[in-house]
């Protein structure tokens, strides 16, 4: 009778190792076929990181892309705009005939700003409450704020323009009646024209001329031009 022939250990998976049942040589070109295809697995694999990198390559453009335009973005700076010329053509138009050349001239402070029309409203109402200017009839809505400020002597001097009339008149005080007026154009930028008008209160030297309670000025844009540079200094971007 034949002895049985001795049975190889398991391993762990329940697979039988063979001690050696499988000649030397076999073994030997077993290794030489693996060893053989290691180049062909390292060209696919190659292939494979080529073909992430291809898919990924529009991500990373348009990554850089981005953060090269939002580097480049920048709040333009603000600029003056003149409304002068188109306003005193438009009420020269629409006056009577009979309308003094005051009545139809008026004259604008403008800027515009790459802001809100909400924020430049709400920083400038801050900047003249702040001043020690006595302001009343006020009117405010979202782009809008008209409002009107006591003026004494000097002050009414220093703003309005001086004519033949005006030199006749011993000033005591005067009202300015302001208009700020804040549109959204285009791009984000807004613009902001400030219009003053003036009223004057004194004596005429004049004893032949008719007595008047108050007169109507024309602004010099002082005091417009004193808003709309606390507007632009504000609002200009960091050097």
């Amino acid at each position: 009778m034949k002895n049985p022939r001795p049975m190889a250990p398991r391993g762990f998976w329940g697979a039988s190792f063979h001690m050696d049942s499988e000649p030397q040589n076999e073994r030997q070109s077993r290794g030489l076929e693996w060893g053989a295809s290691l180049p062909a697995f390292d060209y696919k694999l190659r292939c494979l990181l080529r073909c992430l990198m291809i898919a990924a390559h529009p991500c990373l453009f348009l990554s850089a892309s981005m953060a090269q335009g939002s580097q480049s973005h920048t709040i333009p700076p603000p600029n003056s705009c003149t409304t002068e010329q188109d306003s005193a053509v438009r009420h020269k138009k629409n006056a009577p005939q009979n309308a003094s050349d005051e009545a139809r001239k008026e004259t604008f402070a403008c800027v515009e700003l790459a802001f809100s029309p909400l924020d430049i409203q709400e920083y400038l109402q801050g900047v003249v409450r702040k001043q020690p200017w006595k302001i009343f009839d006020e009117h405010l809505t979202e782009d809008s704020w008209v409002f009107s400020r006591e003026l004494n002597r000097d002050e009414l001097l220093h703003a309005t323009k001086r004519n033949s009339v005006a030199d006749k008149v011993d000033w005591t005080k005067g009202v300015a009646f302001i208009h700020v007026n804040t549109n959204q154009l285009r791009d984000g930028i807004a613009r902001t024209i400030i219009r003053a008008e003036f009223r004057g209160y004194g004596q005429s030297s004049d004893h032949f001329a008719v007595q008047r309670e108050y007169w109507n000025l024309e602004s010099n844009l002082a005091l417009e031009n004193l808003l709309v540079s606390a507007l632009a200094d504000h609002f200009a971007p960091p050097h």
